[in-house]
């Protein structure tokens, strides 16, 4: 088998991207909620997650994060909460429902994770982050102010 081509890597994030969340949905078909995992993943890892952090994480418009809180919300899997100092502001918090399945949801990510890096060395695993990483640091505009970058610096420290 030839080598991959390196034009073709735009080809391998978007199919793994699909399959990544296809399988997830599949594991996760019990839950209800259909897609979002990684948005009620990263409203469950974040401390105080506004809307609109959460649409600088997903590099997303207002509006489609909106429509994505309302259909949780509606769904029972998030409320949210005023910001007190900004009357503008909603936090996105986890609801009952959406802090009974969580654990089930990152159960679904690290089996996913497993299967994903099965047959990679723990080295392998942090060498293909640390690229991941730094492929991203070079497509994003302004680093120092990207809102991914902090979100996970902050899970780090």
């Amino acid at each position: 088998m030839n080598p991959p081509n390196a034009d073709a890597v735009g080809l391998y994030f978007y199919l793994l991207d699909k399959l990544y969340q296809r399988l997830l949905s599949y594991d996760l078909d019990f839950t209800g909620l259909e897609r979002y995992f990684m948005v009620l993943w990263a409203i469950d890892e974040s401390e105080s997650l506004t809307q609109q952090n959460l649409a600088d994480l997903l590099k997303i418009d207002k509006a489609s994060v909106v429509r994505i809180a309302d259909d949780l919300e509606k769904k029972g899997f998030i409320q949210r909460v005023m910001n007190p100092t900004d009357k503008r502001a909603y936090f996105l918090e986890l609801s009952k429902k959406g802090n009974k399945y969580i654990k089930d949801i990152h159960e679904g990510i690290d089996n996913l994770n497993a299967e994903m890096f099965m047959g990679f060395t723990q080295k392998e695993k942090e060498i293909f982050v640390e690229l991941l990483n730094k492929a991203y640091l070079n497509l994003s505009q302004q680093p120092e102010s990207d809102f991914l970058l902090k979100f996970l610096a902050e899970r780090q420290g």
